[in-house]
């Protein structure tokens, strides 16, 4: 309660006691005992009223697993185990980004019959990212609107919104096309074997004699082969270009971030196609610090890379095109580099190049917008054709309206 609230409040009460102690009388006695109960109804609200609420907080469904772009519905539920009756109750929610962007939330309920309230609330075109609760912050006045009561619930949540998968695009028909030593849907029984043999296993009508085990068959008496080990097959790498060509430390426009977020929502989806072909690629993205997944092994690698992919910002310092030709050569030999970029100048072209020349298998995947000032985008495409290297302009699969529309979150 504000100082003047309680400079009004003991001015009356004092009035009260020097009429009823000097003037006597039914009214003074009548006055003054209103004046108590009020103040005893006072006390008891600050002691009884907000102390005892309790409540917790639901988002979405149980195991739900959140894209950017989904609209989040969130649930407060909160019980007042008093007997001390609460006109309304305003509930302040507040969620906080990785970046430090807040978005807070209010909202004014009324209690029910059982004292109990259920508010809910939703998150509209969520961006990738993780996500933290604050504190629940309840308040409420008593019923004259003299006293504001306020109460803190400690209901820390954690939010994780991973990248949009483009579902709208063919990745099948783009990376199956690939000729020549990588086939990015070939399996490991199809992969050529060494002379490394690995271990038995049973005949299979077909195999050579020379594939027979003869010492395992006379053995066990039943038809045995020899299994070799097969040679490792090259790998998949997906790049993430996270450089936007603006000096360090400037803010990036809106449209700058919803080009970024076009190239990790490509690189997210071709992480996914790869794991569901039982092709784990290796993501590599250069910023500030280079992060790569290849320190991890099996679906961990797919699952640390796009955890890494929830929380990367475009602060590359230098541009993909100069990184590539310097690191050509601590890439593994035979790779298919998938180069996700907005840059469609020559100098990409020039780096892809180098990387074909060197044995690698290129494809480059490309995002962007005319204010990118790629004018001559066509004609950079028709370069890559000329020089017999995939270029896919992936522009026309971006929701561009809706990403522009996410302001919360």
């Amino acid at each position: 309660m504000s100082k003047v609230k309680w400079f009004m409040l003991l001015t009356c009460y004092s009035s009260s006691l020097l009429f009823y102690l000097f003037q006597g009388g039914r009214s003074s006695v009548l006055l003054f005992g209103i004046l108590n109960a009020l103040l005893l109804y006072l006390l008891l609200v600050s002691v009884l009223g907000m102390r005892k609420l309790s409540g917790s907080r639901t988002i979405g469904s149980i195991d739900q697993q959140f894209m950017a772009g989904q609209t989040i519905n969130v649930t407060v539920r909160l019980e007042h185990r008093s007997f001390i009756p609460m006109p309304y109750m305003k509930i302040e929610d507040t969620l906080i980004r990785h970046n430090g962007h807040i978005v807070p939330h209010e909202g004014l309920v009324i209690p029910n019959l059982f004292r109990e309230v259920e508010w809910g609330y939703q998150i509209k075109n969520m961006k990738r990212g993780i996500y933290h609760f604050k504190q629940l912050s309840c308040s409420t006045f008593d019923v004259f609107g003299l006293v504001e009561f306020k109460r803190t619930l400690k209901q820390e949540n954690q939010l994780q919104v991973l990248p949009r998968i483009l579902n709208n695009v063919n990745w099948e028909q783009l990376l199956s096309g690939r000729k020549g030593q990588f086939h990015l849907h070939s399996k490991d029984r199809y992969a050529k074997e060494s002379n490394q043999q690995s271990g038995i296993r049973d005949y299979v009508h077909g195999d050579r004699l020379s594939r027979v085990h003869w010492n395992a068959t006379a053995r066990t008496g039943q038809w045995k082969s020899k299994d070799f080990e097969k040679e490792a097959m090259p790998k998949g790498i997906v790049i993430l270009d996270r450089y936007l060509g603006k000096p360090s430390g400037k803010p990036s426009s809106s449209l700058e971030d919803d080009a970024f977020e076009a190239l990790v929502s490509i690189s997210a989806s071709l992480l996914q196609y790869g794991m569901q072909q039982q092709q784990l690629f290796t993501l590599l993205s250069p910023g500030k610090e280079l992060w790569s997944s290849s320190q991890f092994h099996g679906t961990s690698g797919y699952w640390q890379a796009m955890k890494h992919l929830v929380t990367v910002e475009p602060d590359g310092e230098r541009p993909l095109s100069l990184l590539l030709q310097r690191a050509v050569v601590e890439l593994p030999l035979a790779s298919t580099v998938m180069v996700v970029t907005s840059d469609a100048t020559t100098d990409m072209l020039a780096a892809a190049n180098v990387l074909k020349q060197k044995g690698f298998l290129p494809i480059v995947f490309f995002s962007g917008q005319s204010t990118n000032k790629n004018a001559g985008q066509h004609r950079i495409a028709s370069q890559y054709a000329y020089a017999g290297i995939p270029f896919y302009d992936l522009s026309a699969h971006m929701d561009w309206s809706a990403a522009a529309a996410g302001g919360e979150g």
